[in-house]
């Protein structure tokens, strides 16, 4: 569980660093812009600066920093779930030998998850993931149960 907790920690000082940089554009949205005009700056960086405030004065681009922080934040979460739910399958699947000595529960959630995963193959998040080595046994498995019932 440690390397779930570790990259979830990553991104969470990934999501920090992005809100400071929202955080300092928002200090900048309380410059007077006028100030900046009338200040002896580089015209470059004065042009710079004046942009950035002006953008970011708008309520849309707020609004899409927070919907970016906020989906930002789900992703992460997703990811930790899912980071932890297959490191603790690894170390079932160290503990058990056989599939069939597996609980109920796990066992019947691998067949429907099994078929789930067959049917989203094509999903980006899976691709560069399950190997066709994985798809082959993950069919087989399915074809196993479902020709058993």
């Amino acid at each position: 569980m440690f390397i779930s907790h570790t990259r979830f920690m990553a991104g969470i000082v990934e999501l920090k660093t992005l809100m400071n940089g929202m955080e300092s554009i928002n200090l900048l949205n309380q410059i007077d812009l006028q100030q900046v005009e009338d200040n002896l700056l580089d015209s470059n960086f004065q042009t710079i600066i004046c942009n950035i405030i002006k953008t970011h004065k708008n309520v849309e681009k707020r609004k899409y920093d927070y919907i970016t922080t906020i989906i930002t934040l789900y992703g992460l979460l997703e990811a930790f779930v899912e980071n932890i739910v297959e490191e603790y399958l690894k170390k079932m699947s160290n503990i058990f030998e056989k599939y069939m000595d597996f609980p109920d529960d796990i066992r019947e959630s691998h067949v429907d998850l099994s078929i789930e995963l067959i049917k989203n193959i094509h999903r980006s998040q899976y691709v560069s993931v399950v190997s066709k080595e994985e798809i082959i046994k993950i069919y087989i498995c399915v074809l196993k149960k479902t020709s058993a019932n």
